[in-house]
C-alpha cells in the first residue's frame, strides 16, 4: 500500500486501533507525501473531513509542519455545503410534516450528526428521505411546490410497481440540492431486508442541529447500510466508516442477536456479514465475540472484503470506473444466498425497466410494457 493510501486509511480508523494508527500517522506525516493523491483518495472515498480533522490533530499534538492549504480549503468547502444541506433538510422535513407526511432522514447530515456530533464531519452530496409508499404522492407534491423538479414523476409507477425502482430524485431550482425520496431500501433486483413498516414501527427520535428528527433504530440502520453497501458494490470507504461508527454504538447484545435473526429471516445474513467484516478488517471496528466468530467462519466473505478494501485505493480513473461497474454486479452476486435469488437478480437487473428508461421516452401508463422492448435500445444508445 502506498504511503498516501495508508495515511487515508489510518486517518479514518477509530476504536481499539486508534492509538496505534496515531503513531503510524505521525511517521507518515514526516515523509515526502503526494498531497494531491491524498486529497484525491480522501475526496473520492467520501472521507476528506475525517482525514483532515484527524491529521490536523496529529500535526498540532506533535508539532509537525502544517497541512497543505489544499486540504484545508476542501474541508471548508465541504463544511459550508454540509451546513447548507442540513438547514435545507430541516426546512423540507417541516414542510412535509405540515402536510401530514412523515419522513425519516437517513445518511447525509442526519448520519453525520449521529456518528460525529457535527454534520460537517461527513462528506455527502444529496439528502435521503424515507417515506411510506402511500405518502409518496403527497411528498412529491410538497417538494414540487417548494420549487423542486424531477425528471420523472414516479407517483403512478411506484403504485403499480412496474419499474425496478425504490427512489426518485428531486433537484432544487438552482440545482445545488438533490433530494432522493425512497419508498424502499433496495430495488426489486435485491428484494431482501426488513419491511419498511417494521422499520417505521421501531423508528426513534434523534436530533439534527438541535431540532428533533425521526431516525432509524441503530440495529436497523446497520442493516440498511449493509444492504445499500452491497447494492452499490461497497464503492467508497465512507460507507464502511458509517458501519464502523454504528458498530461501536450498538452495545446491547440483544440488539446484535435481533439483527442476526432478522438477517437470517430476510436472507440478508451474508450482506450484513460483509459490511461488518469490512468495518472490522479495514477500520478495526470491534465486533462482539459471537459476531466476530460468524464473520471469520465465512471464508468467502473475508476474501471478498479483502478485495473490496484494496479497491478503495485504486489509482487511475479508467481503472477505477471499470472496477466500480464490476463490483456493482459481482458483490450482490457473491452475497445473495440462493441460486434462485442470483438468477432473479441477473434477469431483473438486465431486463426490468428502470426510471431511466421512463426518462428516455415518456409513455402513458397503458403502454408501459413497451419499455421492455425500448430498454435494450436505451442501454445501447446511452452506452455509446
Amino acid at each position: 500500500m502506498r504511503a498516501e493510501a495508508e495515511l487515508v486509511l489510518c486517518a479514518v480508523q477509530s476504536g481499539a486501533g486508534a492509538e496505534q494508527a496515531n503513531d503510524t500517522l505521525g511517521s507518515l506525516l514526516q515523509k515526502n507525501l503526494d498531497w494531491n493523491a491524498v486529497a484525491n483518495l480522501a475526496t473520492r472515498n467520501g472521507v476528506l473531513p475525517l482525514v483532515y480533522t484527524r491529521l490536523s490533530a496529529i500535526v498540532a499534538d506533535r508539532g509537525l509542519p502544517p497541512l497543505p492549504e489544499q486540504l484545508k480549503a476542501l474541508f471548508r468547502v465541504n463544511a459550508i455545503r454540509s451546513r447548507h444541506l442540513a438547514a435545507e433538510l430541516l426546512r423540507l422535513l417541516n414542510l412535509l410534516e405540515s402536510q401530514g407526511v412523515a419522513a425519516i432522514p437517513f445518511k447525509g447530515p442526519a448520519l453525520g450528526a449521529l456518528l460525529y456530533g457535527d454534520v460537517i464531519m461527513r462528506q455527502f452530496v444529496d439528502l435521503d428521505l424515507l417515506v411510506r409508499q402511500s405518502d409518496l404522492g403527497r411528498a412529491s407534491e410538497v417538494l414540487i411546490a417548494a420549487g423542486y423538479s424531477t425528471r420523472f414523476d414516479c407517483r403512478d409507477t411506484s403504485r403499480s410497481d412496474f419499474f425496478n425502482a425504490h427512489e426518485n430524485e428531486f433537484v432544487s431550482p438552482e440545482g445545488l440540492v438533490t433530494v432522493d425520496v425512497h419508498w424502499g431500501i433496495t430495488p426489486d433486483s435485491l428484494p431482501f431486508g426488513p419491511s419498511l413498516e417494521r422499520l417505521w414501527t421501531r423508528a426513534q427520535q434523534s436530533s439534527l442541529n438541535g431540532a428533533p428528527v425521526r431516525a432509524l433504530a441503530l440495529p436497523d440502520l446497520v442493516h440498511v447500510l449493509c444492504l445499500q453497501g452491497c447494492r452499490d458494490g461497497w464503492d467508497k470507504l465512507a460507507s464502511v466508516c458509517s458501519v464502523a461508527g454504528l458498530v461501536e454504538r450498538v452495545t446491547d447484545e440483544r440488539d446484535w442477536k435481533a439483527l442476526v435473526e432478522e438477517a437470517r429471516e430476510y436472507r440478508t445474513y451474508r450482506m450484513v456479514l460483509l459490511g461488518l467484516c469490512l468495518a472490522n478488517r479495514w477500520l478495526k471496528a470491534p465486533l462482539p465475540p459471537a459476531i466476530d466468530k460468524m464473520v471469520n467462519a465465512d471464508r468467502a466473505i473475508t476474501s471478498l472484503a479483502q478485495r473490496i478494501g484494496a479497491g478503495f485505493f485504486t489509482y487511475g480513473n479508467t481503472r477505477r470506473m471499470v472496477q466500480y461497474w464490476v463490483q456493482q454486479v459481482v458483490v450482490p452476486l457473491k452475497v445473495i444466498e440462493t441460486q434462485r435469488g442470483r438468477l432473479r437478480y441477473c434477469l431483473t437487473r438486465a431486463m426490468r425497466p428502470t426510471l431511466r428508461d421512463g426518462e428516455f421516452i415518456r409513455l402513458p401508463r397503458p403502454l408501459f410494457p413497451l419499455y421492455y422492448v425500448l430498454r435494450p435500445l436505451r442501454l445501447l444508445l446511452t452506452a455509446v
